[in-house]
């Protein structure tokens, strides 16, 4: 079987991303003993349970706004000011 796979209207961005990543994914599918064919199946499943992005939306509308004690700039700073 060939060692390259075809999709159709894949974006240039996205080719670059795929290519970039390709070295990550290869050693997650050898280390977990998966074809590419069942790699790509494993990562289409996956897509196809997270809950379309409207509804997400729709129930992530309904949380009560949070009050924050500082900016998230700050919050930030303060991590990387703390990280050793």
């Amino acid at each position: 079987m060939p060692g390259s796979r075809s999709i159709l209207n894949a974006s240039r961005k996205m080719r670059l991303t795929i290519r970039a990543t390709g070295r990550s994914s290869r050693r997650a599918r050898s280390d977990a003993g998966l074809t590419l064919s069942d790699y790509v199946l494993e990562e289409l499943r996956a897509v196809a349970q997270r809950p379309p992005m409207r509804e997400w939306l729709e129930e992530v509308s309904r949380f009560e706004p949070s009050e924050l004690s500082m900016t998230p700039a700050e919050a930030l700073a303060a991590e990387r000011r703390r990280a050793p």
